[in-house]
Formats: structure tokens, sequence, C-alpha cells
């Protein structure tokens, strides 16, 4: 009984200490312990990516001798996954405002934020857009064509945003934040007018409590520093819900929001080739919420 007693202690200090190592270096557990035969198995699959891994696992999506993906079919998909989790968290309702702000950015997070504002239209909101810098790329452009089509208003500055909904800000359902992705490199800073941009964000969020929705990564964040203090403090967005798309990113370790992943197209083999940890989806499912 004492020997059991005692290998049940060591144990317990085992398991202690590997939890330890997996929240350190974003791995996760699946353990199993035999009191006979002591740690029978573990796996230890990738729980957060990094930068470089997230753009590692884009390139052989976009692989054409690898998996085929085009940028179009990845961003429709990811947006999709977004509006998804937009509409889990906060469903439209009939009896009130369902006007929803959209805040895209100059890259492919931007592009997932247009393909969620088609999507969050057709799902029963008034989406608004924010687009604050002008493009001329041709699928930036055919998607704010589509929503121009779908008569979703589209501001080009805060300053013109704010002139119609100064008063009346907190009306917004919630702010989906898709101005920076897991390229954003924080050693550049975070440069106008976007500084400007999340500034307000994080004033009018707060004073006005509309819940913040960030597509991937929260916009500003060091997408491999997994102190969440320090992305706040060094000007990042404030994030009540975040929306991982196809696993969450390191700087999302230890967020306590509510949590999403989107994404499910993620080839089998590819999961395998880099031992990703990825939730299970139910059913028709494109989102799963996650917890630790």
């Amino acid at each position: 009984m004492k020997k059991i007693i005692a290998f049940q202690k060591k144990k317990n200090l085992i398991t202690a200490r590997l939890f330890q190592l997996s929240r350190k270096y974003s791995f996760s557990l699946n353990t199993r312990v035999d009191l006979n035969l002591g740690m029978k198995e573990m796996s230890l699959k990738k729980q957060f990516l990094t930068s470089e891994e997230a753009i590692k696992i884009d390139q052989l999506l976009m692989d054409k001798n690898v998996h085929g993906f085009s940028i179009d079919q990845l961003m429709e998909m990811a947006g999709m996954s977004v509006a998804h989790a937009c509409f889990d968290y906060a469903p439209p309702n009939d009896a009130s405002n369902n006007s929803c702000l959209i805040v895209c950015g100059p890259g492919n997070n931007g592009g997932d934020g247009l393909v969620a504002a088609r999507h969050l239209k057709h799902f029963g909101y008034s989406p608004v857009i924010l687009y604050p810098k002008e493009t001329t790329n041709e699928l930036y452009l055919r998607l704010l064509t589509q929503c121009k089509q779908l008569e979703i208003p589209i501001f080009k500055s805060i300053q013109e945003l704010l002139e119609h909904y100064s008063h009346t800000f907190e009306n917004f359902k919630f702010i989906l934040d898709g101005i920076f992705g897991f390229s954003f490199s924080a050693k550049s800073g975070i440069r106008e007018p976007y500084k400007q941009i999340i500034e307000t964000l994080n004033e009018k969020a707060k004073q006005q409590k509309v819940p913040m929705i960030c597509i991937d990564i929260p916009s500003g964040w060091d997408v491999n520093n997994s102190n969440v203090e320090e992305n706040l403090q060094n000007g990042g967005l404030y994030c009540d819900v975040l929306i991982s798309l196809t696993a969450p990113k390191l700087c999302a370790q230890y967020f306590k929001g509510v949590h999403y992943v989107g994404g499910r197209f993620i080839p089998p083999s590819l999961q395998t080739e880099l031992n990703l940890q990825l939730p299970q989806y139910q059913g028709t499912d494109i989102i799963a919420k996650i917890h630790y």
C-alpha cells in the first residue's frame, strides 16, 4: 500500500511538471497512467503556432503541387468560419438593432473581414465596414464590390465613421477586428491610420461595452508573445472573443476570453506532418469553441 501511495505522489509530481512544460512550450498532453506500468502513453502535439509556423501552413496549403488551395478558397472558408462564430456568440434578434462594425486592414485578415461582412449580411445583421486604405488588389476589389452590391455601408476613415455613429456607437452588437493577421510585425510598431483606429476602438469598446471580436490575432499583438498584458500595454487591441483560424497562435496561449477555432479545411496529412492538435468539429460545424 505504501508503495502505491509513493508511486501516486511521484506520478502526480510528474504530471504537474509535464503540465507546466506543456504551457511553457505550447504542446498538449494526452497521457494515460497505469499504476503497474507507470507512464504508458504520452503524445506531444503542437497546440499554439508561431508566426513562422502559420506562414508555413499557408504556403503548404497554397502550393499547387502539395495541397492546391487558392487564396480565394482559403479566404472564403476563413471568412465564413468567422461569420459563423459571430452568429454563435451574438445571434441577430428581430426585435433589436443588429448592426455590427467590421474593421478591415490591408491584408488577408482584412479580406477575411470583407468575406465575413457579406455572410453576416445574409445571416440577418446590418454590417458596417471601415476600410481605411484603398487597394488595387483584384481579389479585395471584388470582395468590396460584393459588399457594395449588398448595400453594406463602407467608410474610409475613423473620423467619417464617428461622424455618423458618434452618438449610437453603443448600438453596435459587436465590433469585428480584421486589421492585422499573423504576419504583423510588432517590431515595426502600429502605423497610422491603424494606430488611431485601434486607440479609438479600445476607448469606445470599453466605454460603451461593445464586445470586441478579433479574427485570428487581436490587432497589434505580437504573434509570438504569449504575455497578454504586454500586448495590451504595447498598444494592442482589447479582445473579448477570439476566432483563431486553422489553429490558435502563440499569443493566445493565456487568452481568457471566449475562444473559437475556425477553418475546417486542414487536410489530415498536413495535420499529421506538422503534428497539429486541432479541435474535434461536430457534425457539419465549421467552428468549435475551445476551453483550456
